[in-house]
């Protein structure tokens, strides 16, 4: 009963080890795209990768930041609009 017992505090603690990995890699991710990606063109190419990668609200919300910072770029609305279907 005891080893049954080990395995699944093992198995608790590995998934708990690899939630709070995966939440802090996400985290720093997400920081480091909105410090780094500041030309239309590099915003661009990073939510194509997103939305090539099913990471569709990552996506839109990249294309957010970026029609905040450059208002008036045709290629980041047009790809927020493809990708929101026009519920922008």
């Amino acid at each position: 009963m005891s080893n049954v017992m080990e395995w699944l505090v093992t198995g608790a603690l590995v998934v708990v080890v690899l939630v709070a990995t995966y939440s802090v890699t996400g985290y720093g991710s997400r920081r480091r795209v909105q410090q780094d990606f500041k030309t239309p063109e590099d915003i661009l190419t990073a939510a194509n990768v997103y939305a090539k990668y099913g990471r569709i609200k990552a996506a839109i919300d990249l294309l957010r930041q970026g029609l905040q910072k450059h208002p008036r770029h045709r290629e980041l609305r047009a790809k927020l609009t493809e990708l929101t279907d026009g519920e922008t």
